[in-house]
């Protein structure tokens, strides 16, 4: 029997939102011969590829209901009748709406929070007792002050705070299933697939979880996933998207590329595992990204295909 290798939560969230950027490709009428290779070459890479990739299809034809069965077609010939080129994109129009329609569309998390960021844009704000707030990218947070507490639950994505001091009300952020205490500080928590982040800019904090707590001082990093705490020294440069960039030194380009992705609407795919592992050293300005990409691409020779709702990052 074939033994299943064993995917990291964030991978396969990443699998996922790629098949169903894909499948919004197809159900457009308009995926060119190029895509339909890239795709077919995308499936071939790896069985859980075409597993996400149907299982798009399934998610899509239970809800929706408006979504025809789409194959992966044939190369299409280079000359075909206009008639026929409406007919196939008009088809698909509803289905390619309730697609781009999902992938636009805000978290349910994210509507209903005290305060949010949009997807590709930061937020900066002072709370009621002085303290000062900025939010990532696409992040949520909910708010629950006392005349004993001051708690904050990070529904989603990351925040920034430098905390007003209140000896009788303690400052706490609260994400999943940790606790974060704050003893005098500047500090940054960031939920993801790959676990909660914790970097300390000044002072301590202290963070809980089940049966257990663990100190962090400034220019650390706690790391909680699996129920511990793992420390150690807080990456310079982490800090950037706070003044409106991301700088990568030496950083693999999969995770470059990984990090540009939740600054954007659409979804990046990166065509071919081995090119994942090149080292990349870049400075992205958030509000120019398309012209940092485009820029990384003509050093690292890589080619960029921008289609709608999906970026194809490709070695030239």
């Amino acid at each position: 029997m074939a033994r299943m290798a064993w995917t990291p939560p964030g991978e396969e969230s990443e699998r996922g939102e790629a098949a169903r950027a894909w499948y919004l490709r197809l159900a457009s009428g308009e995926a060119t011969n190029g895509e339909v290779a890239a795709l077919r070459a995308w499936l071939a890479s790896d069985p859980a590829n075409e597993q996400a990739f149907s299982e798009a299809r399934t998610v899509w034809k239970r809800t929706a209901e408006l979504a025809p069965e789409i194959a992966i077609p044939a190369p299409i010939p280079l000359r075909r009748e206009r008639a026929r080129r409406w007919q196939v994109a008009g088809g698909f129009a509803t289905a390619f709406g309730a697609l781009a329609l999902f992938l636009a569309t805000p978290s349910l998390a994210w509507m209903t929070a005290d305060r949010a960021s949009p997807v590709g844009k930061t937020e900066a704000f002072t709370l009621p007792d002085g303290t000062q707030v900025m939010l990532d990218t696409d992040s949520a947070i909910d708010l629950a002050f006392s005349d004993n507490e001051r708690r904050v639950e990070l529904v989603q994505g990351q925040l920034w705070v430098a905390v007003a001091p209140d000896v009788r009300r303690p400052f706490v952020v609260e994400a999943g299933d940790a606790t974060i205490r704050d003893i005098g500080t500047a500090f940054s928590v960031r939920r993801g697939g790959d676990g909660l982040l914790v970097d300390v800019d000044q002072g301590l904090v202290e963070i809980a979880t089940a049966g257990n707590s663990t100190r962090l001082a400034a220019s650390q990093r706690g790391r909680f996933s699996g129920g511990h705490v793992q420390r150690s020294i807080q990456p310079e440069n982490d800090g950037a998207w706070r003044h409106g960039r991301l700088i990568f030194e030496g950083q693999r380009l999969d995770r470059v590329l990984k990090e540009v992705d939740r600054y954007q609407s659409g979804r990046i795919v990166l065509m071919g595992g081995e090119l994942g592992s090149r080292r990349v050293t870049a400075i992205l300005d958030l509000d120019h990204l398309d012209g940092g990409l485009d820029a990384l691409a003509t050093t690292g020779n890589l080619r960029i295909t921008r289609l709608p709702w999906l970026t194809l990052v490709a070695a030239r």
